[in-house]
Formats: structure tokens, C-alpha cells, sequence
């Protein structure tokens, strides 16, 4: 835990802009308060005041910082990185918070002394296995509750991160009716603000059709009819409940939030709780489905994050780098430009390579396809053929005046006729007109 005030006032600050940022930092400046204690002993608030003063070390005083961050890093890599507490990673996290709030306290860091001076062990780049569209579809396929399955499905053909996805409401679907649970119109647009999002902007996306039936049959089980059992003073009772719709109600997580008590009672779950549960739901049913891990053994080689790899990888495929980014949601991209007549056309490109299950989507584009390659082929046999025509028309037309031509000299050189040859006549030049005599 951490306890001292200069590091609690930063965090503080940090969660007044995103509460899950400061708490991560905090775990990443726990052992600077460690080190400091242990090695110093002095508090992270009396060592940057000695920083600052010159008095931390016996060095120069511009150098000071860069020994204190040299010990720090020598501290970590014994008691953290050698022990396999903490990988390489997660050591660079902990040194970069660490000069972070240095600076944060007007300690001036160059950024290239530090990295002349500061060394920690190199983090390894993990090798992620490529997914392709057939382990997509059967691990969606493998999903045996209808709520992951539609979320994977989402996941797969939106690119939104887990959290936000996480987080749509019934409200947030144009069109959608909650007293048919249907879309009153199509195509289906989800539109977002960027309250959840991590880039905190707003969003309006249109769904495949595939995304679109799949919500539609999602809420239908959803808001069915049950039979919800809990106990009550010792007898149970048995109540059937037919859950109300609400604008309000997330999509993809479950109305029970404290037991079966809470559809009655109308409780939610928490965002975070929602994400955890379906987080290891997720990686329970890729264990059952023997997918197995990464080259490391720490990481599953389908994930949530996977689906949203699949999607942004066919979308750069199929329509290009700025597209894809636009569709899975990257705040920075050079497509909000574009006219909505071009996102549909690009749209209505990637839609039938997005679609998971139902391939007839892609099976009409392939015909399509397969139909237009074929007209090619015929014009271009047509055009070959009366280019053949016209060749084959023009050398007879020569040789038939060849022959003719042959037969006439064959003539005068019998003497059967006689050549005659016309005189040229005169030229006149232009503007000048013939004199009489």
C-alpha cells in the first residue's frame, strides 16, 4: 500500500481525469516508496526535496536525479525482475511513473540522458498468433450463452474494445423498438458518446446485418419469460418474471446483478464487475474449447482484445488502413472527412467479410464476383474476336489486289497491253491565279 502524501496527492490528481489510470499508477509507484525506504530511508517526499536541494547523493546536482534513478532501476531488476515478480515490462512502467513524477515536481529530466543513463532490461515483444475467420467463427460457434456469443460477435465485427462494448444500451440502437424488440429500420447504426470509450469520443457506426438479426434474437431471450426461485425465510419461493425493456438496460450483460433478487429489485451491475465476469467467462470457454495459450503459456491465444485484432486486420485488408481505424474507433484517423455516401460504399465493401456465421453474404459478393469476371472475359473474347474479323477482312481485301495487281504486270510483260503513264500536272501556287495569254 502506499503511504506517502506526495504520491497519493499525484494519484489523486490522475483520478479526477480517469479513476482506473490513477489506480494503475499507483500499483507502478508502490515500489519507489520501497526502494526509497529501504535503500534511502528516506520517504519519496524527502527524497525529492533532496533532489532538488543537491543533497540526495554526493554527485553534482543535475546529476543527482539520473543516480537515484540508476539505483532504482538496479533495485528493481534484484528484488522484482530476477525473482519473477515482474517482467521487463513491468519495469519499464514502474521507472517511467517514477521520472514522471519527478518532473511533475519541476525535477528537470533530459530525455536523452536518461536513456544514456538509465538501464533496465529490454522488454520482449510478445508474438501474437494471427486469427483467422474459421477459429473466429468457431470459437463464436463455441460460445454456448447466447449473451457472450452476440458479445464475440460484436467484438468480431465492430473492433470495440470489451469495456465499451460492454457498455451499450438498448437506447444507444437507432431504430431499434422496445416494445418488438426489432429494428423498425435498416440498416442498424449504434451511436455512442464517448463517455466509456477509452478515447473519449463519440461514435455512430453502422452493424452488419448479420450483427443486427443476432441483437434482435439476443433481447427476444433476454426479456422471455421466466421462472426465478430464491429463498425467504426459509421457504423458497417461485416467482415468474417477465422483464420490462428499458432504454436504460445494457445489451450485453445480464439483468441479474445480486442474485436472482435483483431482476426484481432492478439493481445493475457495475461496468468493472460486468467486465471481469466476462473476462473469465470468455477464458473458461477457451480453455473448454482447447485453444490453448501463446509460445509464453501467459496468454490465451484467442481473446477479447483477438476479435478486435480480427476486425481491424480485415477491415486494412479488404478497404485500408484509414478505414479500419475509423471503424474500430481510433481517435486519430484521416477519415472523418469522408461524406456518408463513401463510409456506406466502404462499408457495404467490408460488411460480407465481417460477417461470422452467415456466409450467404459473402457467398452472393463472390457470385457477384464471379459474374462480373465472366462478363469481363466475354467482352474482352468479343472485342478479340471482331479484332480478328476486321484483321482477317483487310488481308484479303490486300491480296486481292495483289492479284490483280500481279495479273496485269504478267500482261504487259506478254505485250498484251501497253502501259501508259499520265503526265504530272502543273502546280499552281496557292493565292496566285493562272495567266492567259
Amino acid at each position: 500500500m502506499v503511504g506517502d502524501k506526495t504520491i497519493m496527492d499525484f494519484c489523486d490528481n490522475l483520478a479526477v481525469q480517469n479513476e482506473g489510470t490513477a489506480k494503475t499508477v499507483k500499483y507502478f509507484l508502490q515500489d519507489l516508496e520501497g526502494f526509497s525506504t529501504s535503500e534511502l530511508q528516506l520517504t519519496p517526499t524527502e527524497l525529492i526535496k533532496r533532489i532538488k536541494e543537491g543533497t540526495a547523493t554526493d554527485d553534482p546536482k543535475e546529476e543527482q536525479v539520473y543516480r537515484v534513478l540508476q539505483k532504482y532501476a538496479a533495485w528493481l531488476k534484484i528484488e522484482r525482475y530476477d525473482t519473477e515478480q515482474n517482467n521487463a515490462r513491468n519495469l519499464s512502467k514502474k521507472l517511467s511513473w517514477a521520472r514522471t513524477l519527478f518532473e511533475s515536481k519541476f525535477i528537470p529530466i533530459s530525455r536523452t540522458l536518461y536513456k544514456q543513463l538509465v538501464k533496465f532490461p529490454k522488454p520482449e515483444e510478445p508474438y501474437l498468433t494471427p486469427v483467422d475467420k474459421k477459429i473466429v467463427r468457431d470459437v463464436i460457434i463455441g460460445l454456448d450463452d447466447p449473451r457472450l456469443q452476440s458479445l464475440g460477435m460484436w467484438c468480431a465485427s465492430m473492433g470495440w474494445r470489451a469495456t465499451e462494448s460492454l457498455s451499450v444500451r438498448n437506447l444507444n440502437l437507432e431504430g431499434l423498438n422496445l416494445h418488438t424488440l426489432r429494428f423498425d429500420s435498416l440498416p442498424a447504426f449504434v451511436n455512442m458518446s464517448g463517455k466509456t470509450a477509452k478515447t473519449k469520443k463519440g461514435k455512430r457506426r453502422q452493424l452488419t446485418t448479420e450483427m443486427t438479426r443476432q441483437i434482435e434474437r439476443l433481447l427476444a431471450w433476454k426479456y422471455r419469460e421466466r421462472t426465478i426461485s430464491r429463498k425467504e425465510n426459509g421457504k423458497w419461493i417461485h416467482v415468474k418474471v417477465k422483464p420490462e425493456p428499458k432504454p436504460d438496460d445494457r445489451v450485453f450483460t445480464p439483468l441479474l446483478a445480486d442474485g436472482n433478487s435483483a431482476l426484481i429489485k432492478g439493481k445493475e451491475t457495475k461496468l468493472r464487475n460486468a467486465y471481469r465476469n466476462t473476462a473469465v467467462t470468455f477464458a473458461n470457454a477457451i480453455d473448454r474449447l482447447g485453444i490453448g495459450y501463446e509460445e509464453n503459456g501467459k496468454r490465451r491465444k484467442v481473446t477479447l482484445h483477438t476479435l478486435r485484432r480480427f476486425c481491424f486486420t480485415t477491415c486494412t485488408r479488404i478497404s485500408g488502413e484509414s478505414y479500419a481505424k475509423y471503424h474500430i474507433g481510433r481517435r486519430i484517423h484521416e477519415y472523418d472527412k469522408r461524406t456518408p455516401e463513401q463510409i456506406a460504399e466502404d462499408f457495404a465493401t467490408v460488411e460480407p467479410f465481417l460477417t461470422i456465421l452467415d456466409s450467404s453474404a459473402l457467398e452472393v459478393s463472390t457470385k457477384n464476383l464471379e459474374v462480373r469476371l465472366k462478363e469481363s472475359q466475354e467482352a474482352q473474347s468479343k472485342n478479340q474476336t471482331t479484332i480478328e474479323e476486321m484483321i482477317a477482312k483487310q488481308a484479303a481485301e490486300h491480296k486481292k489486289e495483289m492479284d490483280a495487281l500481279r495479273a496485269q504486270m504478267l500482261a504487259y510483260a506478254r505485250g498484251e497491253i501497253e502501259m501508259v503513264q499520265e503526265e504530272p500536272k502543273p502546280l499552281v501556287k496557292a493565292g496566285k491565279k493562272k495567266r492567259k495569254d
